[in-house]
């Protein structure tokens, strides 16, 4: 779809997996339907330079966001409605998976 806005944030689980490198696996529903699947993670770029930008769009391929590496959270949607719906799902979906992993190993959708 056509993006037409942009949420960034930095909470705090989803920004947990960006300081590690590491995607945020699909393991709700709302990962396939509102997100593409896993919340990969852009390649690292100073605050505020171009890169932030560049190095985010392989990592937006297909997705409704991605992680910053060390810094936080991208969504974009075609509206500001869509972007913020999809920033809430990331770090909902970090909390949730990061929660699941302290009991057990968690399941990802594309496994099932």
């Amino acid at each position: 779809g056509e993006t037409n806005a942009v949420f960034h944030t930095h909470s705090p689980y989803a920004t947990a997996f960006a300081v590690v490198r590491k995607s945020i696996p699909a393991v709700l529903i709302e990962s396939c339907i509102f997100l593409g699947g896993d919340i990969r993670c852009a390649d690292y770029a100073a605050p505020g330079t171009e890169s932030v930008g560049t190095n985010a769009i392989p990592a937006l391929r297909d997705r409704g966001g991605c992680t910053l590496a060390n810094h936080g959270v991208l969504a974009v949607g075609k509206d500001l409605a869509q972007a913020y719906l999809r920033a809430e799902y990331i770090e909902d979906v970090a909390r949730i998976y990061t929660y699941a992993k302290s009991i057990g190993t968690p399941v990802t959708l594309d496994t099932l």
